[in-house]
């Protein structure tokens, strides 16, 4: 303010003020050219991430698929509750029961397990393994049969 009272016109006040706008125009104009640097830098690495992801989800949703078209989930539960979505999965038409297993007969997995449906006989066989049932395929009319291994007797 001393420096103002003495400058009789305001020449050296408008010139020094008119110094430091320009000054911090081009510190502005500096850190504009740095924001745009790290922006540029920045959006890189996100638009980098992003691919990385799509990437990897794309490989998981083909995991997914295959694993899904591969296997088929037996849940805990019925085994005759859950053969005729076996049979559907495996591409059989019909799935039949022989005369030596009783109707009301039926077996309870305690524990989920999955099964690969790539050979349809060795599916039903892994399906029904630990049961004293047998399965038979029959490629003509694409059905099986299911037999006892041994006498059964449900209460």
């Amino acid at each position: 303010m001393a420096e103002m009272a003495r400058d009789t016109y305001g020449d050296k006040t408008l010139i020094e003020l008119n110094t430091e706008i320009e000054l911090l125009q081009n510190d502005l104009a500096l850190l504009r050219d740095e924001y745009a640097k790290h922006n540029a830098r920045i959006t890189g690495q996100i638009t980098r991430l992003r691919h990385i992801i799509n990437d990897r989800q794309q490989a998981i949703n083909f995991i997914r698929r295959d694993r899904e078209q591969r296997y088929f989930s037996v849940h805990p539960g019925s085994l005759r509750g859950q053969l005729e979505s076996l049979r559907f999965a495996l591409g059989l038409q019909a799935i039949r029961w022989s005369k030596t297993v009783p109707a009301h007969c039926d077996w309870q997995f305690d524990a989920g397990f999955e099964v690969d449906k790539k050979e349809p006989i060795k599916a039903l066989e892994a399906f029904l393994a630990g049961l004293p049932l047998l399965p038979q395929i029959h490629e003509r009319d694409r059905s099986a049969t299911i037999t006892a291994t041994e006498i059964i007797k449900c209460d």
